[in-house]
């Protein structure tokens, strides 16, 4: 039997909170947060589904600005009250 937790923020919901928190995780990403906005990163996408690889293709190119991006979501998700439901397959 298979198990992953999928994770839910009410500080992060919508595409607009996104890209808020990215443009306060540092004053750098003010020219990639509009992408997350642009290609409807909701919390959901955020915390279950972003990858280096999707990251760069919604155009944070910079390798250590996606590092950071990733780092700051798992924090995120260890710090902040953060929901989890685990499915069982």
């Amino acid at each position: 039997m298979l198990s992953s937790e999928i994770y839910f923020s009410d500080q992060l919901n919508s595409c607009e909170d996104v890209r808020r928190w990215i443009e306060s995780l540092n004053d750098d990403y003010q020219d990639e947060a509009p992408a997350f906005e642009k290609h409807n990163i909701d919390g959901y996408w955020l915390l279950n589904h972003i990858t280096n690889d999707n990251l760069q293709k919604y155009g944070v190119l910079r390798a250590d600005y996606r590092q950071s991006i990733l780092n700051s979501i798992e924090n995120f998700k260890q710090l902040s009250q953060v929901k989890t439901i685990t499915l069982k397959t």
